[in-house]
């Protein structure tokens, strides 16, 4: 592919001085009509070093509203960043709805400079090409315009650079040792480099090789690259394109195939739930430990109907946990940050460390759950974010991160029981809102959610566990029960 690109192209400085400010002011434009749409860019910088990325960048945004843009520059991940799964600290970078992002060099450092180092091994390329498709298919799907350029130059141009940088002081410290060896390995890059754009050119995140070797034709392709991008993706929102009608759920008759398979009959005894509840606490406590020692994170996932004692179960798994090992997050409607990108972005930031435990008082599923019922997303949105959930598990998971779900299931009876007798106890009554009384009058459109839940995205590797809630004490122990055994099978396989 890189072998047809003609590299001998360029530009008249007199040409380049008549073009820049007509394409600077058309892009200040676009940038403005952006922002007003709300719509999210990100433009990823990659190439050869001494390509010119960082001159490029500069003159970019010159002339664009400082507050509308942010540049990254991408090194190698601080020692923190390696706690978290390999894409936690590119989520963590996303623009906001309106804002645009530009990646000097991005998340592609994986399959290039990671890759040649030997940083990767062989067998993991697969999994972070895959990686590196869902992230960017769900920033898409989420409306941002994803910009990726190539910028490439010869061997014999990249040593030319090196050489002029190296002349002088104030340029010297440019060159870098990981610049040196990949120039030293530059055949073997180019092999990397011709996979990566194959396997990663997509309509919705398309590569654009820039040939690099004129400075003035580089940035002036730069910049009509980008305004066609803007231009295209606002003439398709002006179209109608990303806009979904929120479709009203029907109400249908109780359909319960995976719910209906669970007695929630079962009950346990006073005395046996006590002597039950301190062993696997006493055992919970040592697993924490354990999970700080081999450095592993945890992720547990609390969902179920109002009032199944989810709060109850969260105190007893922690009862004798060590506070400084664990977290709690109880998450409510996004608002802040959150509000203002991908809805993942909020959990990915709330992911546990290697050697933590986080636990989720409800989490991304309410996409599919509250968010699906209460029409809060569109039908497009709800359906494609199974898919997207399971991408993101998928992800944590091959990180090492030991996931577990939970369900907490009651009937309807139960459920009205435990609201009146909130009601009637001061104590509780701060529990009870009328949101939970509207939540109840829907219980068959949730059952209906819930059930495409539970089939789309309880896999081998990630099941859901559902605990037979209407009897307290026997969903606190079979939770309790299948962390304990849960725990056990991961740490000891490590």
């Amino acid at each position: 592919m890189l072998e047809q690109i003609d590299l001998k192209q360029s530009l008249d400085k007199a040409e380049y001085v008549t073009l820049l400010p007509r394409l600077q002011q058309k892009l200040y434009d676009l940038h403005h009509d952006i922002f007003e749409a709300r719509i999210p860019v990100v433009a990823a910088f990659e190439g050869w070093a001494a390509a010119g990325k960082g001159s490029t960048i500069q003159t970019l945004v010159e002339r664009l509203d400082p507050r509308g843009f942010r540049v990254v520059p991408i090194t190698p991940p601080r020692t923190a960043e390696t706690h978290y799964p390999w894409l936690w600290r590119f989520w963590q970078k996303i623009p906001a709805y309106g804002q645009m992002v530009i990646f000097d060099t991005s998340w592609y450092r994986r399959v290039l400079i990671d890759r040649i180092k030997k940083e990767v091994r062989r067998r993991e390329i697969q999994n972070i090409f895959e990686d590196i498709k869902d992230f960017e298919s769900q920033l898409a799907a989420d409306g941002a315009v994803i910009i990726k350029f190539w910028m490439h130059i010869s061997k014999k141009e990249q040593a030319q650079r090196f050489k002029k940088l190296l002349k002088k002081e104030l340029t010297s410290w440019q060159v870098t040792d990981e610049d040196a060896a990949q120039h030293k390995a530059y055949d073997d890059y180019l092999v990397a480099v011709e996979e990566m754009l194959a396997r990663t050119d997509m309509p919705h995140a398309p590569w654009t090789i820039i040939e690099a070797t004129d400075r003035y034709f580089t940035r002036i392709k730069v910049f009509q690259t980008l305004i066609s991008a803007f231009e295209a993706r606002l003439a398709k929102r002006s179209a109608g394109f990303g806009v979904t009608a929120l479709v009203p759920l029907p109400s249908e008759g109780s359909r319960s195939p995976v719910l209906g398979q669970h007695d929630l009959n079962q009950r346990l005894t006073r005395e046996a739930y006590q002597n039950q509840i301190n062993l696997l606490q006493n055992k919970l406590h040592i697993l924490g430990y354990e999970v700080y020692q081999q450095k592993r994170p945890v992720a547990m996932i609390f969902e179920g109907w109002d009032a199944a004692g989810k709060g109850g179960a969260i105190k007893r798994l922690t009862a004798k946990l060590d506070p400084r090992g664990y977290i709690v997050h109880s998450i409510a409607a996004p608002s802040g940050d959150d509000k203002v990108r991908h809805y993942l972005y909020r959990f990915w930031r709330r992911l546990p460390e290697a050697g933590q435990i986080a636990i989720f008082d409800r989490s991304w599923y309410g996409r599919v759950l509250v968010e699906r019922v209460e029409g809060f997303c569109t039908e497009s949105e709800w359906k494609r974010a199974y898919s997207e959930i399971n991408q993101f598990e998928r992800q944590i998971e091959q990180f090492g991160t030991i996931l577990i779900k939970f369900w907490l299931h009651i009937s309807q009876v139960e459920q009205l029981k435990r609201f009146q007798e909130r009601e009637q106890l001061n104590y509780k009554a701060w529990k009870l809102t009328d949101e939970d009384w509207r939540n109840r009058g829907k219980w068959q459109d949730y059952e209906r959610a819930l059930e495409d839940m539970l089939l789309k995205t309880s896999t081998h590797l990630i099941p859901w566990t559902i605990v037979e809630a209407n009897d307290k004490l026997h969903a606190r122990v079979k939770v309790l029960k299948t962390v304990v055994d849960k725990l056990e099978y991961e740490l000891k396989k490590e």
